[in-house]
């Protein structure tokens, strides 16, 4: 068998240094060579994850990227009401906008449950701690929303079974609800009641 009848075999896609292929693939018109297909997802998911980490991740909020975007991302957060408050007190039975206890208000005759917090007991506490804790959590909520108006802010949560609107409150920029939860007057919600006794 003479040399000129051995055809050399040739990978597409593999180079060796200073080579040349004369011979490529052909694409079809429309379609991208995989490689770059390949980089874009990179990048897509890179952005993806990136964006993921700065809202969900603690490291979101240390950031003030959170604060920008909203409690709610870039379409679930929506100003409801800004109220700009004259004088907030606890409720009476006449009261049309009142603090209830203090993860609850009512807002012009209804009744507004703070979704980010859990505040104790008044109206049936476990304990006698409870309720005075409580009381403390209701007196604090009426003197922060009494120090400036505040945001009533729907993040897509809906009601509760009770039939209380689930809202945040937002205070030049920060949860009410965390307000409270730093001052050891309320605790974060996580979809299950935790024991002040």
């Amino acid at each position: 068998m003479s040399r000129n009848n051995i055809v050399p075999f040739r990978r597409y896609g593999f180079r060796s240094r200073g080579s040349r292929l004369p011979h490529r693939p052909r694409i079809s018109p429309g379609r991208k060579p995989l490689a770059s297909v390949t980089r874009l997802n990179i990048v897509a998911w890179s952005i993806v994850a990136a964006l993921s980490l700065a809202l969900f991740s603690p490291a979101g909020s240390l950031l003030g990227i959170k604060d920008i975007i909203g409690d709610g991302g870039f379409f679930g957060s929506a100003i409801v009401e800004v109220v700009e408050t004259g004088y907030i007190s606890a409720c009476t039975s006449r009261s049309n906008t009142c603090v209830i206890d203090g993860d609850t208000i009512r807002y012009r005759g209804e009744k507004v449950r703070l979704s980010d917090m859990n505040a104790p007991e008044i109206f049936s506490p476990s304990c006698e701690k409870e309720k005075r804790l409580g009381l403390r959590a209701r007196n604090r909520l009426v003197s922060i929303l009494n120090h400036g108006g505040f945001e009533i802010v729907d993040v897509g949560e809906g009601y509760d079974k009770y039939g209380r609107k689930l809202r945040k409150l937002r205070q030049n920029g920060r949860s009410v609800g965390d307000m409270l939860v730093d001052e050891g007057l309320a605790h974060k919600w996580y979809g299950f009641k935790r024991s002040w006794c």
